[in-house]
């Protein structure tokens, strides 16, 4: 394999001048010829020059240095691991734009049942501003999205605002071996609701395996108006510049959520009615029963008869009684817990294109439910998507599709009040632009 990679970076290095290819050429050449200190200088040369083959290169230079027991100061400066404060560390700063716009198709069913349609244009801008020094990269954004609902009419399980803003601040930190990022978004909703919501993700990266990345990570999520989240994930990475790559994240996700609290309030609502009924059964009409429906029902009084009007008082009486049942349903914090799986695969294509699918599997069960019954269910939650893009330089387009797909195990007094299963799917088409 290794001399076919040579036959095709030969024919290469013969067309152009000292590209990455002719000088990882040359490196290979000193290599096959037992001339180490000319290969490990070659494969140098070939780093510095950028092109497809640089990750190989870091790769098999490592391995060099680690053999030889080369100290760190002194490897090529690319690799090369200085402390912080030394007075040659190299500093930059630089910074990006980010554009973003896209027309999204929604369609959400309930037991194959209830069937929402509804579409919306997204747009959203990002800035970020990146300062790196020695190995650390850090990097602060500012995002500001925008969502704008049509016809969300007809897709009241959905979102039945016009329109939805979100302002996003995001710090990034970057080592060697840590990814550290977090944020919060303030959400605005046309409702003139405010909601925050907070994230996180920690990654650390043990020592790389060839291709293959092995590491820990952690993520959590809180929204103060809706869930809140928390995951610990093993990840099992392996990327390459093009063709295959495809990451692996498995481990245990604690889920908190607000719930109807039905059984309780369903108990206090037939308290109230049956006290209605037993007041009703002892009812008896005082003062004039024509009075009262004159009062009630108007001039069509006078051509009903007594008995009629004494019917229809009590229906009167009733339902005042019940129009002034105040039984509010309690909310509560329902904790869930199970595995997780996250997964990732893409393949890359030497003109720009790419296809990419991920899956998020979670299957959970309640720990600490609103009454012994909800403590029964358990969920199952499917997220997939598919994603085909193309990278035309600063401009990439995208279509993709998505499927959220939920199911519940639910004991029979809980069948009634929740969908066993629903289904929200989503195509979206834009272009994202990198300045």
């Amino acid at each position: 394999m290794r001399r076919i990679a040579i036959v095709l970076l030969l024919l290469s290095a013969t067309l152009f001048a000292e590209t990455q290819e002719a000088a990882y050429f040359r490196a290979m050449q000193a290599e096959e010829a037992g001339d180490i200190p000319s290969a490990i200088k070659a494969f140098e040369d070939a780093l510095s020059i950028s092109g497809e083959y640089t990750d190989e290169i870091r790769e098999i230079l490592n391995d060099y240095y680690d053999a030889l027991g080369i100290p760190a100061s002194k490897r090529h400066k690319l690799l090369r691991k200085k402390v912080l404060g030394d007075p040659e560390e190299e500093r930059s700063l630089s910074y990006r734009f980010l554009v973003d716009l896209s027309a999204v198709g929604l369609y959400y069913s309930a037991s194959g049942e209830d069937v929402d349609y509804g579409s919306s244009l997204q747009g959203g801008v990002s800035a970020f501003l990146d300062y790196s020094s020695g190995d650390l990269i850090h990097s602060f954004g500012l995002n500001l999205l925008g969502d704008f609902n049509f016809y969300n009419e007809d897709m009241p399980a959905l979102d039945t605002n016009d329109w939805k803003g979100v302002v996003g601040l995001e710090y990034t930190l970057v080592t060697g071996s840590l990814l550290l990022d977090v944020g919060v978004d303030l959400n605005i909703y046309q409702q003139e609701s405010v909601s925050p919501s907070f994230y996180a993700w920690m990654e650390f990266d043990f020592p790389k395996m060839g291709k293959h990345q092995f590491g820990a990570a952690l993520w959590a999520y809180d929204d103060l108006m809706g869930p809140m989240s928390l995951a610990l994930y093993g990840i099992w990475r392996r990327s390459n510049t093009y063709g295959f790559s495809y990451s692996i994240m498995a481990g245990p996700r604690l889920e908190v959520d607000s719930t109807f609290d039905y059984i309780s309030y369903k108990e206090r609502f037939d308290a109230a009615l049956d006290q209605v009924e037993a007041e009703m059964n002892n009812y008896s009409s005082e003062g004039n029963p024509f009075e009262q429906c004159l009062a009630t029902y108007g001039e069509e009084c006078f051509q009903w008869e007594i008995a009629t009007m004494d019917s229809l008082n009590w229906v009167a009486q009733y339902e005042k009684l019940l129009s002034e049942i105040n039984v509010k349903p309690t909310r509560y914090w329902t904790k869930w817990l199970g595995p997780s799986i996250r997964a990732r695969a893409q393949y890359k294509f030497k003109n720009g294109i790419s296809l990419e699918t991920k899956l998020n599997l979670f299957y959970s069960f309640v720990l600490d439910g609103a009454d012994a019954q909800y403590e029964k269910i358990s969920k199952f939650t499917s997220v997939w998507n598919g994603t085909f893009l193309w990278n035309l330089g600063c401009t990439e387009l995208y279509l993709g599709l998505e499927d959220v797909f939920r199911f519940y195990s639910l004991p029979e007094i809980y069948e009634k009040v929740y969908s066993r299963y629903n289904t929200t799917a989503k195509m979206k088409i834009g272009a994202k632009w990198e300045f």
